[in-house]
């Protein structure tokens, strides 16, 4: 034991010996032997390298072995949130979820995971443009993950039902939706979607065309264009209601005995023949 402790102080010894009079190189050199990959933040590798920006403060290959230690703290301290939060989120613990993944995100920009899980707390929590920001910033990572543009394409459905901008909202949805489909073209989750945002449009314009009244004012001569307006609503829901009935008959056909589907396809009829009535 005793002659442990004597060669450990020895090599202490020598160790500080050398940082003091070797030069900056050298010391740098020392160092980067102690010092890898896998253990970037050796503690003797470190003290030479700090030993030499003593000497030479902007030496750059000393700064940028420190910097790759600090990295790797973060990259340690980001994997452990990680953890935790997905931990967190199995469990049903709310508490300060988001402060946790901002951290991470801050941390490692490139963690889609991290990004797109932000992103979707945020829209979950009426968020929507901040949301959206980070979910598509996970899309830009990783362009072949269908679930960051099911959770982007919600939010901008919502984002255009909130803004009283359905037509944009549902056009900006679709596209992610058309997106997840030639990623996945058997999902039925995806083409029912894709059908029920169809319908809610239809929906909007049969309803427009339903309530239309004709804008009448002082000096009002009729000339043909508000009937055509009219026209053009009952065009809109026509048209949407059979996009939706397709992309059902889509889903059916990967499941053909769905009831909600088939359910789905008979109520479109319905409407579609009340239209017609009005």
């Amino acid at each position: 034991m005793k002659r442990i402790l004597f060669i450990t102080a020895l090599f202490i010894s020598i160790v500080s010996y050398s940082q003091r009079n070797g030069t900056a190189q050298e010391q740098i050199e020392a160092g980067k032997v102690l010092l890898s990959n896998e253990d970037p933040c050796n503690y003797t590798g470190i003290l030479w390298i700090k030993s030499a920006l003593k000497q030479e403060p902007n030496n750059i290959e000393a700064n940028n072995l420190i910097k790759k230690c600090d990295n790797y703290k973060l990259n340690v301290e980001a994997k452990q949130l990680f953890k935790e939060v997905k931990y967190d989120l199995d469990n049903n613990y709310s508490s300060n979820i988001l402060s946790k993944i901002k951290k991470i995100v801050k941390i490692d920009s490139l963690n889609e995971e991290a990004l797109f899980l932000y992103g979707k707390l945020k829209t979950q929590k009426g968020f929507l443009n901040e949301g959206l920001k980070y979910l598509t910033k996970a899309i830009e990572l990783n362009p072949k993950q269908p679930k960051y543009y099911w959770f982007r394409s919600q939010a901008e459905a919502n984002k255009g039902l909130r803004n009283h901008e359905l037509e944009l909202g549902t056009e900006k949805a679709i596209t992610d939706i058309d997106i997840m489909i030639s990623l996945d073209a058997k999902s039925v989750k995806i083409f029912n979607r894709k059908a029920f945002l169809y319908q809610n449009l239809a929906e909007y314009y049969a309803r427009k065309y339903e309530y239309f009244r004709p804008k009448v004012s002082e000096g009002w001569e009729d000339d043909g264009s508000q009937e055509a307006d009219k026209k053009e609503l009952f065009n809109k829901a026509i048209e949407n209601y059979e996009l939706a009935e397709l992309n059902y008959k889509k889903a059916l056909e990967i499941s053909p005995e769905d009831a909600k589907i088939k359910s789905s396809i008979k109520s479109i009829l319905i409407n579609v023949n009340k239209l017609k009535t009005l």
